[in-house]
């Protein structure tokens, strides 16, 4: 079974304890992620999947540890392990790889299956 990105904010935020919903709109430009709820004026949007400090705050959020190894990320937490791989030269893929890792484990430590 394929997981969406969308399933996995969606479990991710559970797991972290945040309330919003989940939104995606083309505007000034394409954005999607967990709008949180509470305050309707407030458009930053929660993607740990794209904002490296939002992918920190999950992890530390969750109890995540992250290790690297040759051309992968693993992310290991409260009985949930995931692993990315990424192309050792490329930091980008690098950092992707990592968020990725971390809103996997999040996702899993949400009860809900991987």
């Amino acid at each position: 079974m394929t997981t969406t990105d969308r399933e996995l904010l969606e479990r991710a935020a559970k797991a972290a304890g945040i309330d919003g919903q989940y939104e995606c709109w083309a505007g000034q430009g394409f954005m999607e992620g967990i709008r949180r709820t509470g305050n309707p004026k407030e458009f930053k949007i929660w993607n740990p999947l794209m904002y490296d400090d939002q992918a920190l705050r999950l992890a530390s959020d969750c109890f995540i540890d992250v290790a690297y190894g040759m051309g992968y990320v693993t992310a290991i937490g409260a009985g949930a392990q995931t692993a990315e791989e990424f192309e050792r030269d490329d930091i980008e893929q690098r950092r992707a790889a990592t968020r990725r890792a971390i809103v996997r484990a999040a996702a899993a430590m949400a009860g809900e299956g991987e």
